[in-house]
């Protein structure tokens, strides 16, 4: 049997469920007539897609549940533990670090004296410090490091020191507030929040203000993001993203030229921009406890034997997924605080690293196993990049064991909807 033929017919079988309720055959009729092992694969992803492993995300409960269960089921397949725990003991488990916990002690801004209203004219992001940052603002457009045809906001001789940095989310757009560099108006990875706030941090800036540009082709840009939702590294001031129209207000202020928030936004499309902004003074304090998130990778081998023994199978899947959707989902922030089975990403690709035949093939073959499921943590595939670093610190010149081969098991699907709902909202893989 080859798992990725019998994948469509699992899929199509899930999927017609008005086929069959016309020929008035039960599922389970149909569920009879397929491999065991199909069973077994849909079995698997319909065990992790439950709600009691809370959408898979790190730091979550319900992550640590799917981690035990994924051990358990190497156990049963006679998959021995491919790590040692802190005590040297024997484990299935790689703990490692990722993002961090936030808890809000408190938080102020002021415009020009004015002090806004936490969490209705400005919210606090997941990627800010604790701080207090008053005095001069500068814009900084879209605070792009490096874009298309040398559009870049800020150089090495640009210093942001003791200054709040004002920046657009999002990158240039056209008159219809859709991306000028992504395809089909999408935007591009010079999009991504996180970088923006980076770029400025590490510039010397004092304090970070996010802002929606005005007439953005996108949904998102009517609201505010939350706390949850911007999870990541924390940086070492105060970042906050404040309404649209308050900066605007504050902007026609400072401006020495009384320009609006959406002259600025035009400013932006054309060429970068960064321009101070003395005519009024902005203030930013906030208070925040961070605590590291731990997620453990799960690994698991299969020793070789005879002259293959030291050439190493990789299995590899990330079990993962975005929890209760404050990060990751396609949902948007009606999504936020659901939480997102993701039967697709990646139970699909995790039940596939669990099934009988790929286990049988490896130990039939002579070459060593390796079978880890990781976690991918939304952000560049950390959990592989731990388990990789792994391997190579273990390697020596008495055991030259090799890679042979490496299967990657992501979303089997092929990310199309989940016909049976388990995957409602999609992630961001």
């Amino acid at each position: 049997m080859i798992l990725d033929r019998a994948t469509p017919l699992l899929l199509a079988c899930l999927a017609c469920s008005s086929v069959v309720a016309q020929t008035e055959a039960p599922i389970a009729e149909v569920l009879a007539e397929l491999d065991e092992d199909v069973v077994l694969y849909n079995e698997h992803i319909t065990t992790l897609a439950n709600p009691f492993f809370e959408g898979r995300a790190p730091g979550t409960e319900g992550n640590l549940r799917a981690a035990d269960y994924i051990a358990f089921e190497f156990e049963q397949l006679g998959i021995e533990p491919a790590f040692t725990d802190d005590a040297g003991k024997a484990s299935y488990f790689q703990n490692l670090e990722w993002g961090q916990t936030t808890e809000l002690g408190g938080a102020s801004v002021e415009l020009d004296g004015l002090a806004l209203t936490s969490d209705q004219d400005f919210t606090v992001l997941g990627y800010s410090g604790s701080g207090e940052a008053s005095g001069e603002a500068v814009f900084v457009g879209y605070a792009i490091v490096s874009g298309p045809d040398g559009y870049l906001n800020f150089t090495q001789r640009r210093d942001l020191e003791g200054k709040i940095a004002i920046a657009m989310r999002f990158e240039p757009m056209d008159e219809d507030g859709r991306s000028k560099w992504g395809d089909n108006g999408e935007w591009s990875f010079n999009a991504a929040l996180q970088q923006k706030v980076m770029a400025a941090a590490r510039r010397g800036a004092s304090a970070v203000v996010l802002v929606n540009p005005p007439g953005a082709g996108d949904a998102r840009a009517t609201s505010l993001l939350e706390t949850d939702a911007t999870r990541g590294e924390a940086y070492d001031v105060p970042v906050v993203m404040v309404d649209a129209e308050a900066i605007d207000r504050f902007i026609r202020m400072a401006d020495g030229q009384g320009r609006s928030l959406m002259d600025l936004r035009r400013m932006a499309d054309a060429e970068p921009v960064v321009l101070d902004l003395p005519g009024a003074e902005l203030s930013v304090k906030v208070e925040m406890k961070h605590e590291p998130v731990v997620t453990p990778n799960v690994g698991g081998l299969i020793p070789g034997r005879g002259d293959l023994a030291d050439e190493i199978v990789v299995i590899g899947a990330h079990y993962d997924h975005v929890g209760y959707g404050y990060f990751g989902s396609r949902g948007g922030a009606e999504a936020a605080g659901k939480i997102h089975p993701g039967a697709d990403d990646n139970a699909s690709g995790t039940a596939g690293g669990e099934a009988h035949e790929g286990v049988l093939r490896v130990a039939r073959c002579g070459r060593a196993g390796a079978f880890d499921a990781a976690a991918w943590v939304y952000g560049g595939g950390v959990g592989a990049c731990w388990f990789a670093a792994l391997c190579r610190a273990s390697d020596s010149a008495d055991q030259q064991a090799r890679v042979h081969v490496e299967y990657g098991h992501d979303r089997a699907a092929d990310g199309r909807e989940d016909p049976g709902g388990r995957d409602e909202h999609g992630g961001g893989s």
